[in-house]
């Protein structure tokens, strides 16, 4: 896990990251770009690769290649629509096919261009259903997340944790009898 460059948490870019999850056309990286776009980033500079407009043609799909002119967070790419719209990205390759993306352990070349890739984030083109109604953040998620500071614990206030301050005082009352 890093740090992106609007300090939101992605993934640090490795081959396994960027690799086809299967065997089934479903599970290929190129496949996944029909409903999410692959952000890639340098040190410097954040690139969005997804599906070409427009219909493929006999030789397959066509996928773009854009190094995005502002560094926005997750929530402002959302907001703009994704794919990025052409007026926030500068599009580096329109046209190229995905076998002419070439992965390695250090980044991406494609025609003859070398990027030096140090994060990355799949990001689906639709967003995600909000939360149930009525449910909290972590009741959603199965309850694993902490109750807000200042929030009471759910039932009232918190009871002390087993094995913590009650179980201590316990053992150590018995060991006092006189």
């Amino acid at each position: 896990m890093q740090y992106s460059l609007c300090n939101e948490p992605w993934l640090k870019y490795t081959m396994g990251v960027i690799a086809d999850r299967g065997l089934r056309p479903s599970q290929w990286t190129s496949a996944r770009l029909l409903t999410e776009v692959l952000f890639l980033e340098t040190h410097r500079e954040r690139f969005e690769v997804s599906r070409a407009a427009g219909p493929a043609d006999e030789r397959g799909d066509a996928f773009r290649l854009c190094r995005c002119r502002r560094v926005l967070p997750l929530r402002g790419i959302r907001k703009h629509g994704l794919p990025t719209p052409a007026e926030l990205v500068e599009p580096v390759f329109e046209d190229a096919r995905w076998e002419e993306f070439r992965w390695s352990t250090t980044g991406l070349s494609i025609r003859g261009k070398e990027y030096a890739v140090a994060r990355i984030l799949m990001v689906p083109i639709k967003e995600e259903p909000p939360a149930p109604e009525g449910k909290g953040e972590g009741e959603a998620r199965g309850g694993d997340a902490a109750p807000a500071e200042g929030a009471a614990a759910p039932g009232g206030e918190a009871a002390p944790a087993e094995g913590a301050a009650g179980a201590g005082a316990a053992a150590g009352e018995a060991g006092t009898t006189a």
